[in-house]
Formats: C-alpha cells, structure tokens, sequence
C-alpha cells in the first residue's frame, strides 16, 4: 500500500485539474459567481491534499530522511488505514459536498443540506495533518 499512497495522490492531482478546467469552461456562466468560487475552493483543497500525500509518501520512505527505517511511523503514516489514508478520505469529504454545493443551482436546492458535512472533512484533514507533523517530528527527535 505504500507506493500506493504517490499514484493515488497523482491520480488525484490530474483529477484535481480536471475538476478545475470543468469549472472553469464548463460552469462559468451557468452557476453564479459565488458557486463558482465554492468550485474553486473545492478544486484547491482537492489539490493541496494530492500534493500532501504525494509529499508525505516520498518523505517517509526516503532513505535520507532516516524514517524509512522505523516501520511504526510508515505504518501509521501510509499504513491501510494510515494518516494519508484518512487525509484522502478528508479530502474527498469536503471537496466532494462542496463540488454538490456548487452544482445546486444546476441540479437542484436539495443538494445544499450536504454542506453540513464539509466541515467534518475540513476538520479531519486539519486533524490528519497535525498528526502527520507531530508523527514525523517525533522520530525526528528520537
């Protein structure tokens, strides 16, 4: 699973730009400006996840960083159900409801009660990351 983690964040970046492009030509002027920029926001935090988890794959299992060698800390980070599993998860909680929420006006107003669930993945990716921080940091100091 852990060489997993990179191709699923580079799957997720190309899909990242695509979402984006979509929103760009093929919503512009049928969705208002402010679901727009609620588009937009969903396409950066789709982004800024893909590269974290892009990221944090190489990192910790580059050799010169010296965390490849504890299996704990590669464990909890790319592990099944590791941080970076939890972070794409996240990711797909809030930039999902929100990419629904800016579709409304299109699909219907009965996709705006789905906005209450985008803060739980916003605060799962904040969660997520403060852990992969404070995971990292602490074999750094060991």
């Amino acid at each position: 699973m852990r060489r997993d983690h990179f191709s699923i964040g580079a799957f997720m970046f190309a899909f990242g730009v695509a979402m984006g492009a979509f929103g760009a030509h093929g919503l512009e002027g049928r969705i208002s400006n402010h679901y727009l920029d609620v588009w937009k926001k969903a396409c950066d935090y789709w982004m800024y996840a893909s590269l974290g988890v892009m990221s944090v794959s190489a990192f910790v299992q580059n050799k010169e960083t010296n965390i490849v060698a504890n299996e704990k800390v590669l464990n909890r980070v790319l592990g099944k159900w590791g941080l970076m599993t939890w972070s794409i998860i996240g990711a797909i909680i809030f930039s999902f409801s929100l990419w629904i929420l800016a579709l409304n006006e299109i699909l219907g107003t009965s996709f705006r009660k789905l906005g209450f669930i985008t803060p739980i993945g916003g605060s799962l990716l904040i969660v997520v990351w403060l852990l992969t921080g404070s995971t990292i940091l602490g074999k750094q100091h060991k």
